[in-house]
């Protein structure tokens, strides 16, 4: 009896053993692309590598997104895409599309290197502001290279994330004709560029269509339309350093972080500005000083507002949410900590004349000068007059007023083909004064 157990006993450690043997000596499965990529790193660093230029050969980069992870691929072409731009906590995941290993690394003496297997994945264990310093770095191979990394040096958190306003799924019906009744001051003023920019179909929310010109240094002014219906959302949007939006996203920034912290000094008065676009509206969420954590705070008191574009007054809930390229109309009281406009500017009169063929006397009252109703272009010194700083347009008597901060700028009337033929004046503005002036159009009456 004792023999059995001990033969029962000894089998048993055999089978022991070789299973453990087995699971010792199993060689690891080589990830696929279905399976979870390696995980892991080169050799520890002592300090993050330097970049290897300020910019990329490859010209445009791919934007990060608001996503942890970044996803890029090595092929037996060019990488995909072949320039990323990632923020310092992203981390990044490399998928070979090759049926070769490939090795990897970073840095011109190889000071990170990593293999990625056949058809496999590979992540860098930790975000890629440890492992890199800002600016650009390729992301070399054999014997496929990979992309060049772009790391941005973003000081400013988004607020918001992309992926927490989804939206709904991309239309791609017939685009509708632009229905100028639902905003009839878009068609005097940005009529010809709305038209032509709906031709690239929607870009934002799922069904809108977001178009950019430009209105001097570091000015945009915007329009958004809904490609489903063709109505004007907006057609004033202002900008210094453009817009973020993504076609699958309700969530529109405009002066967004990782535009403005590149700049080594931020222009005063330009801060990020978030938009939820909802039920058909762009409403703003919040605003955001560069460097900071968290939104402005603002006196809670309505504010009106005049769009430099196109002289469109509005109400705002806060001086706060007075987006760039609109002028509040009246600053909030001393003290209020709301922002305040400039105080400098130019207001005058645009005529019309001469009105009769010959002069008569005494003066024939039918034949004085009348107002002028019109728009007049602010076009900022050494700027083409294709980019107006702001565009204001007069009253019934043919007043105009705008505020600008100082500089020189000359003041074009808008007039016709061949007439009315208007005179162009150049302007100095100076700080804290408004500049007085009378601009003549000619009727070609003569």
């Amino acid at each position: 009896m004792k023999k059995i157990i001990l033969v029962v006993a000894a089998v048993a450690l055999v089978a022991v053993a070789g299973i453990a043997i087995f699971a010792i000596r199993r060689p690891s499965r080589t990830p696929s692309g279905n399976d979870q990529p390696d995980q892991g790193g080169g050799k520890p660093l002592a300090a993050v590598l330097p970049a290897d230029s300020e910019y990329p050969a490859v010209g445009a980069c791919v934007e990060p997104g608001d996503e942890n992870v970044v996803r890029v691929e090595v092929n037996q072409d060019v990488p995909s895409p072949r320039c990323q731009k990632m923020t310092a906590k992203q981390r990044l995941v490399i998928k070979n599309k090759t049926s070769e290993p490939l090795s990897l690394w970073f840095g011109d003496k190889k000071e990170y290197v990593f293999s990625v297997a056949a058809n496999g994945e590979y992540a860098i264990s930790q975000p890629v502001g440890e492992l890199l310093a800002p600016r650009v770095h390729v992301l070399h191979g054999s014997p496929y290279e990979g992309p060049a990394v772009w790391l941005l040096d973003v000081a400013t958190p988004y607020l918001y994330r992309f992926s927490d306003y989804p939206a709904p799924d991309a239309y791609t019906g017939p685009r509708a004709n632009v229905d100028f009744e639902t905003s009839p001051a878009a068609a005097k003023i940005v009529g010809p560029r709305i038209i032509d920019g709906l031709t690239y179909g929607p870009n934002f929310a799922g069904h809108y269509t977001v178009i950019e010109w430009g209105c001097g240094a570091s000015c945009q002014m915007h329009a958004i339309v809904d490609a489903k219906t063709g109505a004007i959302v907006e057609y004033s949007l202002g900008s210094a350093f453009s817009l973020q939006y993504r076609l699958d996203s309700r969530l529109l920034v405009a002066n967004p972080p990782l535009y403005l912290d590149e700049l080594s000094e931020a222009p005063a008065g330009v801060a990020v500005e978030y938009y939820e676009m909802k039920d058909g509206r762009l409403n703003l969420l919040a605003r955001q000083a560069r460097g900071e954590g968290s939104s402005m705070v603002c006196i809670q008191v309505i504010t009106r507002a005049k769009s430099t574009l196109t002289g469109e007054e509005k109400d705002f809930p806060t001086p706060c949410a007075v987006p760039f390229g609109w002028e509040p109309m009246a600053a909030p009281t001393p003290g209020s900590g709301g922002i305040l406009p400039y105080d400098s500017g130019v207001q005058g009169k645009v005529i019309l004349g001469p009105n009769c063929p010959v002069q008569r006397e005494p003066p024939d009252p039918a034949c004085a000068d009348k107002p002028y109703v019109t728009a007049v272009q602010v076009i900022a010194a050494d700027s083409p007059s294709s980019a107006p700083f702001a565009i204001a347009e007069t009253d019934q008597e043919g007043n105009f007023r705008v505020m600008l901060p100082p500089g020189e700028y000359g003041l074009q009337p808008v007039g016709g083909n061949p007439f009315p033929r208007c005179e162009t004046q150049t302007i100095a503005i100076e700080p804290g004064a408004l500049h007085e002036v009378r601009l003549s159009c000619d009727t070609g009456i003569r």
